[in-house]
């Protein structure tokens, strides 16, 4: 339960023992019975955040997770799999075989490694891998991730319509190299959003007030991942042009520089 608790009295039950009653509230909330174990973690400000141990528990296990390769028979299954597994927020993904990991399934852990921001292999034999994700949530608004996402697809877009428009492939190359980020910074926004609903404390770190926003977030970053992958195709698309020494009518250039104009407005 985010906000603040009403105040409570402090009595003394023994010689070095105080009790401090609990909101009959939040008790139901999370669950909490006679007999149970709370835990308590002091704060570098001198707060103590209480959590019954069952949670703490919970988080433990959506932190860590364990992926057997042998399932994934098909191309690609192993990526999503890691990929999806980044977005739930786990913080570390191992990965086993019971036999030798294959070299197909290498290249799908390092396509996933690179398209996921701040995951990374960390230990490696022949029939395991470990990878750990280094994002710290604190350090990764919400906002500012946002208005990352935000800025790679107006950067995206306007470099694709002028490297069209001036069939400039190095311009081109450019854009195409700037999807990867956006891919990441994508990625993360989910995880961020994924991770707000599942712990209220840390949507509370990220700057998620209402849960209603998580929707509204995860709506305007697909649609912004969307712009940067078209960017890239029109990108692909001005290299294999001027690969043949294509050129564009000027007056196709300039219908289509008024339609981007109106698309980017």
């Amino acid at each position: 339960m985010c906000g603040r608790l009403e105040g409570r009295k402090v009595q003394r039950v023994g010689y070095s023992t105080l009790a401090v009653s609990l909101p009959g509230e939040w008790v139901k909330e999370v669950g909490l019975a006679k007999g149970d174990v709370v835990i308590m973690e002091k704060r570098e400000d001198g707060r103590l955040e209480l959590m019954p141990s069952a949670m703490v528990q919970r988080k433990k296990d959506r932190r860590e997770t364990v992926v057997d390769a042998d399932l994934c028979d098909e191309r690609g299954v192993l990526t999503r799999v890691i990929v999806g597994n980044y977005v739930l927020g786990r913080d570390q993904i191992v990965v086993t075989s019971s036999h030798r990991i294959t070299p197909l399934h290498l290249e799908e852990i390092g396509t996933a490694t690179g398209i996921l921001m701040g995951l990374s292999v960390i230990e490696e034999t022949p029939n395991h891998v470990v990878m750990q994700c280094s994002i710290d949530p604190e350090k990764f608004p919400l906002d500012v991730a946002m208005r990352r996402m935000h800025s790679l697809s107006m950067t995206m877009y306007r470099e694709a319509v002028e490297a069209f428009l001036k069939l400039d492939s190095d311009l081109a190359e450019t854009v195409a190299r700037r999807e990867e980020q956006a891919d990441k910074m994508y990625w993360l926004i989910v995880r961020l959003l994924l991770s707000a609903q599942q712990d209220p404390e840390m949507a509370r770190k990220i700057g998620v007030g209402k849960m209603l926003r998580v929707v509204d977030d995860r709506l305007i970053a697909k649609f912004l991942e969307i712009i940067c992958d078209y960017s890239e195709i029109i990108a692909r698309r001005v290299i294999s042009i001027t690969e043949k020494s294509g050129k564009i009518p000027r007056s196709w250039a300039d219908a289509l520089e008024e339609l981007s104009g109106l698309a980017f407005t």
